[in-house]
């Protein structure tokens, strides 16, 4: 029982970290993109923002795979599929 427990705290505390990062990556892309979409702003800038974009996309997706993939390797070896 205190292993069953153990694997869904950390699986949840995995997700909850991730959601509580969403605000985060989300503020982040939209200073990029107000960046990027400045009309007034030169070349660097605007790369710079769209470099933002991207790496708070890039970052968001990648941290959404891995927690799902080490919840599904752990569902897996608890289950003997290994």
């Amino acid at each position: 029982m205190a292993r069953l427990l153990a694997v869904v705290v950390s699986a949840l505390a995995g997700w909850m970290g991730f959601a509580l990062l969403v605000p985060v990556s989300v503020y982040e892309a939209r200073v990029g993109w107000s960046l990027d979409t400045d009309a007034m702003a030169g070349k660097r800038k605007k790369a710079a923002g769209g470099c933002i974009v991207a790496a708070s996309v890039l970052g968001s997706v990648a941290s959404a795979v891995m927690i799902a993939e080490k919840t599904s390797d752990r569902d897996a070896k608890r289950n003997g599929d290994t």
